[in-house]
This record gives C-alpha cells, structure tokens and sequence, in this order.
C-alpha cells in the first residue's frame, strides 16, 4: 500500500467519520438552509426553522470539550454551514479550546475569500461532497446546475489557500458506476482523503434505490486500489470495514492484534453524538433518535444519562447476528441501518456480508 495501515489508521488520519477513533466527535448541523437540493440529503431544507443562537452554540462548543478534553472534534455540517454568517466566529472559538474543527460543505460558496477566512480561523479540515464525477451526475443529484464546477472551485481555492481537503460521496445507484472516476478526481484535486458513505434509507435518502454493491466486493476494489493512490479511501457507515481490514492482515505484514487496537467499530453514542439546528441530540447524523434537546438540557447531562446511549454503548445488549457476534466489539454493525431497515437500534445490521456467512467471518 502508499502508506503502510498502521499509519493510515493514526488519529491524525482518522479522527473524525464512522471509522474514527478519536477521543470524541461532535457533528453539529448548524443550519437549515442550503443552497442546494440533494436528493439523499438526511436533513429537511429550510430557512424559517429555529436554530441555535450563537450563544446557545457556544456554550455547546464549551460542552464538547468538557466532555471530550483537548483534541476531541467538532464537525460542522448543515444544510450549508456557510450560509449561517457567525460560522468563522465558531470556527474559531472551538479552535482556540483546543478542539479540531472541521467542515463539511457542499463548495458552491468557497471562493478565495472565504478560504482564506477559513484558514484564518483556524479550520482544520474542510469536506466539500461530490456526488459526481460530471456536471450532468453530480448537478442532478445535488438539485442546482453549476453546483459540479463551484465545487470543484471551492476544492482548488481550499487548496490554495493550504486548507486540508477532503472528498465526501455518496454512493447511490444513480452513481456507483462513477467511483473509478471518483477516487482519479480525488487525487487530481490533491484531496488528503475521500470518504465513500454507503447511502443509508433516512430523510429524502429514504426514498432513492440503493447502489446494490456487495460491500465485500467494494472493500476488495477499495483494498487494491489504494496501492494506486496517495488520497485514503476510507468507506463509511461500514463498520465491517475492520473485520474486512483484519482478514487482510497477513496481506498488510500486520501483526492481527495491534490492528485490534485500533478498531473501534460503530461510533454511534459511544464516541460520536450529532445536534441538529434546532437543538435535538441524537447518536449520529443517519440515526434520527432523540435523546434531547440542548435548549432544554446540557449535552454532558444527555451523554451521561441518556438510556439511548446507554444502549448502544453496551454491545451485549445486540440482538441477533450482532448481538452474537465474536467481533462485535471491532465492528458492531451500523446502527443507524438497522434502525433504517428494522426500525430498532438494537438489532442486527441486515446489511453485514458477514452475518450470515460464517466461513467468511473465520477468516477474520
């Protein structure tokens, strides 16, 4: 590979997203609005629904760090981050706590100015989505024509400026075709990383048709490819990618039980929480289950007491193929798939290649 798997999986590299492993994240939606409208998009478009102020959202900045210490981070997603005009402010507040501070955007608005602003900030890592490898895939998944070249001018000006970039895509059937082209345009914009979410069934996602690629055969392209690229192709919302990953280590001249030790699996409620605009504190981003809401309680009282939670920390309390899964503790399914599709948090991720092919999982 370009880089041998124990430095790919240093917290420096994964920090944040499905597969991180970092002290604690917060994905904080801070707005509604957007100026596009994707059609997989998890979260309802508007601009008349209440949102945190700006003191309410740093007092939530305050809360992270509380709970999580220095070094923990801090995403913040939308709708469109940049339409909401305090952003920088709270960029650069979570910055000067110590917390690394990322954004995820869609690029349309990220001209020379904002990046440098950006930058200035104190912005770690900016995630600009392509959903598209051409104006005619990505313009019709994103809902707006142009919004394939503002992107691509956002991702070159982020460059320019020396912000850290990342890709997001979404895999979807309209696009799965596209991913070859992808991971090319990924290293041609010198992307440090793209992160290829499976399309999960929530929001207007819940009504599109899934890609149909067997996650296994993904993982195999995924694993051959990167001894092609510099850029860190790192599949999310697919928690088996460590079972996927260990079954690889004779490959990779990795030791099993050192890659154990970075596996944490699915993050959702153990290291990772999610806060709409309006407040609403649930495990992820994909995983619409409140426990909360900000405005009326502190996040740190919600971590710690939230049965939800609870739950999901404790993988004991699985059903099914998770529940009885020798490896639960690496991957533990996607929780907001079984959600999604079983209407219960708890159950078995009926999307795992591994559940019910049990010569496949011992070679794990």
């Amino acid at each position: 590979m370009t880089m041998n798997l124990p430095e790919l999986l240093h917290p420096d590299n994964v920090e944040d997203g499905c597969l991180g492993h970092s002290a604690g994240e917060l994905v904080w939606n801070v707005t509604y609005s957007c100026n596009l409208r994707c059609m997989h998009c998890y979260l309802p478009s508007s601009s008349k629904r209440s949102e945190l102020s700006l003191e309410e959202g740093l007092k939530l900045i305050d809360e992270v760090r509380a709970i999580f210490g220095a070094g923990s981070q801090l995403v913040l997603s939308g709708g469109e981050p940049l339409l909401r005009p305090d952003v920088y402010e709270l960029v650069e507040y979570a910055s000067s706590l110590g917390l690394r501070v990322a954004l995820a955007s869609n690029g349309t608005l990220i001209d020379l100015e904002v990046a440098r602003k950006l930058k200035q900030a104190g912005l770690d890592e900016l995630a600009i989505s392509i959903d598209g490898a051409t104006k005619t895939s990505h313009d019709h998944i994103r809902g707006v024509q142009g919004a394939f070249d503002a992107a691509i001018q956002g991702a070159l000006n982020a460059k320019k400026t020396g912000l850290s970039l990342q890709l997001h895509f979404t895999l979807m059937e309209s696009n799965v075709n596209e991913l070859p082209s992808l991971i090319e345009l990924a290293e041609h914009l010198q992307a440090r990383r793209l992160f290829i979410f499976d399309l999960i069934p929530t929001g207007r996602g819940a009504f599109l048709k899934p890609h149909g690629l067997d996650p296994l055969a993904l993982f195999d392209y995924l694993f051959k490819e990167q001894r092609r690229f510099k850029v860190w192709l790192k599949p999310q919302c697919y928690p088996y990618f460590w079972v996927y990953l260990l079954s690889k280590a004779g490959d990779l001249g990795v030791d099993e039980e050192v890659l154990k030790g970075y596996f944490k699996g699915c993050l959702a409620g153990r290291s990772m929480v999610r806060v709409s605009p309006d407040g609403e504190v649930t495990p992820c981003p994909f995983l619409p289950v409140s426990v909360g809401n900000v405005k009326k309680d502190r996040l740190s009282y919600l971590w710690r007491s939230s049965k939800v939670f609870e739950e999901l920390r404790s993988r004991d309390k699985f059903r099914d193929a998770c529940g009885g899964c020798v490896l639960k503790e690496v991957c533990g399914g996607c929780r907001a798939k079984a959600y999604a599709l079983l209407n219960d948090y708890l159950a078995e991720d009926p999307s795992c290649p591994y559940a019910h092919a049990p010569s496949s999982m011992s070679r794990a």
